[in-house]
């Protein structure tokens, strides 16, 4: 077919006439399998429709026949990047600055695809390179403070913010960053005022209202914290994260006796541990309460709360009326940081499982002590929350007690090699479930944790334990305090300044050995 022809399909496609555009290319491509422009213009109108399974070897196919020309290589990083496929987009990303190494567009492309997979030294990298050659772009530089925000380095990113704020006053990327980054340093107040402006240009954007909702819930303004934190069912990116896909309206508060309602696991495993609290109380409003959890908490849920019918995630459910997720509770609840349902326990330890671990730690010597390092690599603070065990050294200092692992996963390997004088009973095998674990902790004397699922076991079983926070801590712990309103037995011991776990390691060893003199 003629040189018109392909003129007339991508006249068609620029104007959004794409079936039209498309029937055209895959005519031009029936004629002509080698031709490149019509294979990579099909491959692109391809994936405008939806059809990526057909665009992806069309794409391949395009830059097998002219390898140097960029725009195939863009345009398929396109469709990787709006998959999520982050190792297919920087490949792609990265062919077409090997023909176009002067496209900053791209280089910033680059670099955000590097941040969504975690390489946050190389995104930064890549920002930089960005701004030397556009110092004046907002955008490179908001995008530089996330990278280097979710890479630890948040006074690093909270320095980036605040240059794009100077070049652009009203950047909303920009005022996010900046907003967020204060409130990881701690300045909440400061972090608002960013937000806010933000939301004046922006009104209700959902991302926005989320950052202030973790704001002011650390300043235990619980009042408009919770309704701020609803917003994660509107943003997008967030939404997918959480939503469940219910016919059935969500619980807000209403008078729900006589209705069936569903509570569902949103989060992790302590956020269940934690929010599972309200169960009771909305069975005690008259409710038939169905509490669907994940599959290692269920077998402790069940026997803790005889009243609710306890469903393990991905079982099939009965019928419901309404449905909460557990994270909504506290807003639908009215929860204030005066009324915050503290009782504890609420969760119930079987008393033989009690009398058999007391019996199996019996010969065992001075103060028992279980200790946690590290929580499950997956979650997306985990580089920050998690300490190496080495870190811990100072307790090994401590005479007169024994330390017990809770650890699981990966991080438990850390345990063959120990720090000097560090004698640690691992107790991997025994913990098959948070049942097993929570007889473990009610036989035990202390546990010493990490932010992670046992805190909130030990704390809602009311045993003693010490949680070791990280500088910028998780909104349920709030700022500056020692105590938690959620769990009257919770110890924090924060960190002073951000990655500093020794100072945390040295007041654990100090406040242990006061125990041990007692």
């Amino acid at each position: 077919m003629s040189r018109q022809t392909l003129q007339a399909a991508i006249a068609h496609h620029q104007a959004g006439r794409l079936e039209e555009a498309k029937a055209i290319y895959r005519a031009i491509v029936a004629e002509d399998r080698n031709n490149p422009d019509a294979i990579h213009l099909l491959a692109l109108v391809l994936h405008q429709t939806g059809d990526d399974a057909q665009a992806i070897p069309l794409f391949n196919r395009a830059m097998m026949l002219a390898p140097a020309t960029p725009a195939y290589p863009a345009n398929f990083a396109e469709l990787w990047r709006k998959q999520g496929i982050w190792p297919n987009a920087i490949e792609c990303y990265r062919k077409v600055l090997r023909l176009a190494p002067s496209d900053w567009k791209i280089h910033h492309l680059l670099a955000e695809a590097l941040t969504k997979l975690g390489k946050f030294e190389e995104a930064e990298a890549e920002f930089r390179r960005v701004i030397q050659a556009r110092p004046r772009d907002p955008n490179a530089w908001s995008g530089l403070a996330e990278a280097l925000r979710r890479g630890g380095k948040v006074n690093e990113s909270v320095d980036a913010a605040r240059q794009g704020v100077a070049i652009n006053p009203n950047h909303v990327d920009c005022l996010l960053a900046l907003g967020w980054g204060l409130i990881r340093q701690g300045k909440p107040a400061e972090g608002l005022l960013a937000l806010d402006h933000a939301l004046r240009i922006h009104p209700g954007e959902a991302k926005l209202v989320w950052y202030r909702a973790w704001g002011r819930l650390l300043m235990g303004d619980y009042e408009r914290g919770w309704p701020d934190y609803e917003a994660r069912w509107h943003d997008p990116e967030l939404r997918q994260s959480f939503r469940r896909p219910f016919s059935q309206p969500q619980w807000r508060g209403e008078d729900i006796r006589g209705k069936t309602v569903l509570i569902h696991a949103e989060q992790g495993l302590g956020d269940t541990l934690q929010f599972a609290r309200y169960a009771p109380l909305l069975a005690d409003r008259g409710a038939k309460v169905v509490l669907e959890a994940q599959a290692e908490l269920v077998s402790l849920l069940r026997r803790s709360m005889p009243q609710v019918e306890v469903i393990q995630t991905g079982q099939p459910l009965p019928a419901f009326d309404l449905h909460v997720s557990m994270l909504s509770l506290p807003l639908a609840f009215g929860t204030t940081l005066q009324t915050v349902p503290a009782t504890v326990p609420y969760l119930t330890v079987d008393p033989y499982a009690i009398e058999r671990w007391r019996a199996k730690l019996a010969g065992l010597s001075g103060l028992k002590v279980g200790v946690v390092w590290a929580g499950r690599r997956t979650h997306l603070n985990d580089r920050n929350r998690s300490v190496r065990l080495e870190r811990l050294a100072p307790l090994a200092q401590v005479p007169g007690v024994t330390f017990l692992s809770l650890q699981m996963g990966d991080a438990a390997d850390q345990m063959r090699e120990l720090p000097a004088g560090m004698h640690l009973i691992d107790m991997r095998s025994e913990l098959t479930d948070f049942d097993a674990s929570a007889g473990l902790v009610s036989a035990l004397d202390l546990v010493i944790s990490v932010d992670t699922a046992i805190v909130h076991l030990c704390g809602a079983l009311a045993r003693p334990v010490w949680a070791m926070i990280q500088f910028d801590p998780d909104f349920r712990w709030m700022l500056a305090r020692e105590d938690s309103p959620w769990y009257p037995t919770v110890r924090l011991l924060r960190q002073p300044t951000f990655g500093d776990w020794d100072t945390v390691a040295h007041r654990a060893a100090e406040e242990l050995g006061k125990l041990t003199a007692m």
